[in-house]
């Protein structure tokens, strides 16, 4: 048979185990050291490299977590019992904050009962082995609510400004225009958002907009709204008190966190009718005088934003439980093995018969298992059994252990969970 000969594209598609015939030409059977890349094709597989080296008391039953948001911000985590730190990639240990203590951390098995997972730029640490109360009235743990003083400043749009076009005495027309505006002192500092009383001359009558400025026109989104004085309240605010200010809309909210006064006056003024003039040539103006308008509506709450038990912990202290785990025994097949191991330990073994339907049986195979795990465990342990659930549990408090079940059919006769209970 004569050789043939065809050009592969490219070897992109890792191994196979199809026969030659079957498979891709962008396939092999083995691939050693090689990483396959749609974008740099068949490459070297990256090595791994020391970065850095850091020195810990300990390594034993540790919890390490590492996280690499971006170039700048790359980390490792290193959990312990009663402690945490962190460091950069070359090594470098930071600076880690503990303004509510370590008693959260208190755990005898770190690596276990730790739980880290970075979202953003936080990164949250779960002990599993604390227990969770609800802050409730009649709950044994007593709390005290801690409030903060919330002012709701309201802000009112302005009236329209008031236009009045007039004929003069030279033949042409005047328009006069006087815009109402915001004004309030903060501790007796004035806030003001105002415009200049507008005028100019026409050649006619004018049905343009009014104008809010002598040398040139202003567009409406440049008009004086409340929500525009809205963000110069809670700047002069934050600037002149200690009290944080936030604007939504035309509210201005306000959190009393500071220390200092906080006294606000409204000075906001629109338009009246004053008096009437009449001119020589017989056209008759009214004249507006500014007045007081009430522009601000402010209401006071009390807002709890946290919550500290009587005795200065938010959390109760971790209760020691026995690690638990069972072992759910789902049928029988005639002639299979199922196992137990813990600790990666063989305990149990158990071969139904490949005759005796009454092998079957999945209570019968639990209690075959569960008289070997007794026998095999010793007293440090409990094996108790309902039905054709196990039920194993580690005496000492302080100590854990792995659980594993397997059998002869695929992994679907049996199934082991470890911290499990059953009533």
């Amino acid at each position: 048979m004569a050789l043939i000969s065809s050009t592969i594209p490219n070897l992109i598609n890792g191994i196979s185990q199809q026969p030659h015939e079957v498979r891709q030409a962008s396939q092999a059977e083995k691939q050693v050291n090689g990483f396959s890349s749609v974008v740099d094709g068949l490459v070297k597989r990256a090595p791994f490299e020391v970065l850095s080296s850091f020195t810990l008391p300990t390594l034993s039953n540790t919890k390490v977590h590492i996280y690499e948001r971006d170039a700048d911000e790359k980390y490792t985590v290193v959990a312990t019992n009663g402690d945490i730190k962190v460091f950069d990639f070359e090594g470098n240990a930071q600076t880690v904050n503990f303004p509510d203590g370590k008693n959260y951390l208190s755990t005898a098995n770190p690596r276990e009962s730790f739980k880290l997972r970075t979202v953003a730029d936080h990164t949250f640490l779960l002990n599993t082995d604390r227990n969770v109360r609800v802050f409730k009235d009649g709950s044994p743990l007593t709390y005290n609510t801690i409030s903060e003083t919330h002012l709701k400043l309201e802000l009112a749009e302005l009236p329209t400004p008031i236009q009045t076009t007039y004929n003069t005495t030279t033949g042409g027309y005047r328009t006069e225009v006087i815009s109402p505006y915001y004004s309030l002192s903060v501790n007796g500092e004035n806030v003001e958002l105002k415009v200049p009383q507008s005028l100019r001359t026409d050649v006619g009558h004018t049905t343009t907009p009014y104008l809010i400025d002598l040398e040139q026109d202003k567009t409406k989104e440049e008009a004086i709204t409340a929500s525009k004085f809205a963000v110069i309240l809670a700047n002069e605010i934050e600037r002149l008190t200690d009290h944080k200010a936030s604007v939504l809309g035309s509210t201005v909210l306000v959190r009393m966190v500071g220390s200092s006064p906080l006294n606000i006056n409204d000075n906001s003024k629109t338009l009246s009718l004053g008096y009437t003039m009449t001119y020589p040539n017989g056209d008759v103006v009214d004249r507006y005088v500014p007045t007081a308008f009430a522009t601000l509506t402010h209401t006071s709450s009390n807002v709890a934003v946290n919550y500290e038990s009587t005795s200065g912990d938010t959390i109760p202290a971790p209760t020691a439980v026995s690690k638990e785990g069972i072992v759910f025994v789902r049928l029988g097949n005639y002639g299979a093995t199922t196992k137990v191991y813990i600790d990666n330990n063989e305990k149990a073994s158990y071969t139904t018969s490949t005759t005796d339907v009454t092998t079957l049986q999945s209570s019968h195979i639990a209690s075959q298992l569960s008289s070997q795990l007794s026998s095999n465990l010793g007293g440090g342990w409990t094996v108790s059994r309902q039905g054709n659930v196990i039920r194993i549990k580690l005496n000492n408090t302080s100590g854990t252990f792995k659980l594993r079940a397997e059998d002869s059919v695929g992994e679907t006769s049996v199934i082991a969970l470890l911290n499990a209970t059953i009533s």
